[in-house]
């Protein structure tokens, strides 16, 4: 428990703390830097405002008593965490991220500086040089009472792999719940930081994310933000050497009266880099959300890819939602793309699927998950990707049997890219090989349930997509069909890709049609990896060789 203070006491909030000099002087420059700083204005344009109501920097901070815990899970005795900055194992490189972090212009405004000059819980993890952390690296931040303003430090060494998990959840009304998160990935290090904001949605939270990303390093940022009466997130990275690269996920979901302030930014300073961010929202009710996204290619960075991608799905006429994709380059050897798509929900879809028998709301379910997965999708861990999952099946009621879209099995550890890529090719050849084999003996189901076997495969070889015009088992889309006690089915099945548009009213065909021949609530396998590719039967039907 500690008693938080207020600005006009900044002096005595320094006296108190117990920290290297360095450390002091850094938080010294950022009160300076907010004294003399504008009061926050999130205002993009003449119509956007996603300004925080009520806010008030002297008083964000009050002599209320705060409680909050701090819980790690750190799975080899390898890795270092502590909340002592000045541990002489870490010392250098914190501070190089103190240092090669600062202020970005649209960041340069009273409430960043605040949060560097104020914060109370400090932590720092190490991931020593060569080594492989098999299981995830886990912060809990959980705000039992009054405001917090923590920040965390990970720092992941010379070709180490490692996986870290973020929660953020706690906070009474009024609450102000701040966390700024500064990564440094060394040469050939490979690190996925999730982050899972879950707050009372009657506080408000603010969240900084920052990386630095040397030689031939890989970093996957995945960030889900479900809580707070108003978020504020910012997630940023600088490429700084050859062969860096970054893949941002932002998935986030608002209703009532919540607000979405997202911001993703990716500066490539070095050449041969990469970078790919999709940012992807659903909102209800009142709620508004903005994207705002940056990829800046500097002018020695030749040889680079950018890629940014925002999307946002209004399930009400008075929520509002705003994208704002950006590119700013310098050089002109790279390639750089972007997009962005804000709209309702497709009146044609909800039709359809309401049409075929299905509640409004469960049809509606069904196309909110269906715009989720193409995103989770691209999240390699198995657990990690479940975990988000079923944070949005709670949120939106989604049927827990189609969660098993998020669920498809990949144990490893996140390797570098060109490991992935063998990994991948290796695993495609026996999963075709199995396949094939599969779909032998389901042609001719035998044993017990036989009879009921071939009924569910009636019913599915009555349910054409109607993108190509074929029936989903003509097409190789069904990998197997199990049939259990009480008339239970188990259907493993793909889609022609994983952004298909069609696999809501898919499923929901599939469900009407074996519910005809006596199944109900059949529950769905779905795999992605490897992706769908037709045989050269269905090739010669489609006209492809």
């Amino acid at each position: 428990m500690t008693k938080q203070l207020s600005v006009q006491q900044f002096p005595k909030f320094t006296e108190r703390k117990n920290e290297p000099a360095w450390l002091t002087a850094f938080r010294k420059r950022s009160y300076h830097e907010m004294e003399k700083a504008k009061a926050p204005q999130f205002r993009y344009g003449q119509y956007i405002d996603m300004s925080i109501e009520g806010m008030d920097i002297n008083r964000l901070v009050t002599a209320k008593e705060t409680r909050m815990q701090v819980k790690t899970r750190i799975p080899d005795r390898r890795i270092i965490a502590t909340p002592d900055l000045s541990d002489a194992r870490l010392t250098l490189e914190v501070q190089e991220l103190l240092s090669a972090t600062p202020a970005e212009p649209d960041e340069q405004h009273q409430l960043y500086y605040f949060n560097q000059a104020f914060i109370e819980n400090a932590l720092a993890i190490m991931v020593p040089e060569d080594t492989a952390a098999e299981e995830p690296i886990e912060v809990e931040y959980d705000v039992r009472e009054g405001s917090s303003i923590s920040a965390l430090f990970i720092i992941a060494g010379r070709n180490s792999r490692s996986r870290v998990v973020i929660t953020t959840s706690g906070g009474e009304k009024g609450a102000y719940i701040a966390n700024t998160l500064r990564v440094l990935a060394m040469p050939c290090a490979t690190i996925e930081v999730v982050g899972v904001q879950n707050v009372s949605r009657e506080a408000v939270a603010v969240q900084t994310r920052k990386a630095l990303v040397k030689k031939n390093a890989e970093l996957n940022w995945i960030e889900l933000q479900a809580g707070a009466l108003h978020a504020k997130l910012d997630v940023r990275a600088r490429l700084m050497e050859a062969g860096a690269s970054v893949e941002t996920i932002v998935l986030y979901q608002a209703k009532g009266r919540q607000r979405q302030d997202i911001c993703t930014s990716v500066v490539h300073v070095a050449p041969k880099t990469d970078s790919y961010t999709t940012t992807r929202g659903v909102l209800n009710d009142r709620a508004k959300a903005l994207s705002r996204g940056l990829v800046k290619i500097e002018k020695d960075a030749a040889g680079s890819n950018g890629y940014e991608k925002q999307d946002a799905l209004m399930l009400s006429d008075t929520a509002e939602a705003d994208a704002i994709p950006n590119l700013e380059i310098h050089n002109h050897d790279v390639k750089c793309s972007h997009g962005s798509a804000v709209g309702q929900i497709d009146s044609e879809q909800l039709f359809y699927l309401t049409a075929r028998g299905l509640p409004e709301e469960e049809a509606k379910e069904l196309i909110i998950q269906g715009y989720f997965i193409p995103a989770l999708e691209k999240i390699p861990d198995h657990e990690i990707r479940k975990r988000i999952m079923l944070s949005l099946n709670r949120e939106w009621n989604v049927e827990p049997a189609l969660a098993a879209a998020a669920d498809v099995q990949d144990e490893t550890v996140p390797s570098p890219s060109p490991a992935k890529k063998q990994e991948k090719e290796q695993h495609s050849e026996g999963y075709y090989k199995t396949r094939e084999e599969g779909r032998a003996v389901s042609d001719k189901p035998a044993g017990i349930g036989m009879l009921k076997k071939e009924a569910a495969i009636d019913a599915l070889k009555s349910v054409e997509d109607p993108e190509i015009g074929l029936d989903v088992w003509t097409l190789g889309l069904i990998y197997d069909v199990t049939i259990q006690e009480g008339n239970k089915v188990i259907i493993k099945m793909t889609f022609t890709s994983p952004a298909c548009p069609y696999a809501p009213q898919l499923v929901a065909e599939i469900k009407v049609a074996l519910a005809g021949k006596g199944f109900k609530d059949p529950e769905f396998d779905f795999v992605f990896d490897p992706p769908w590719q037709p045989s050269e039967e269905v090739r010669m039907m489609l006209g492809m060789l």
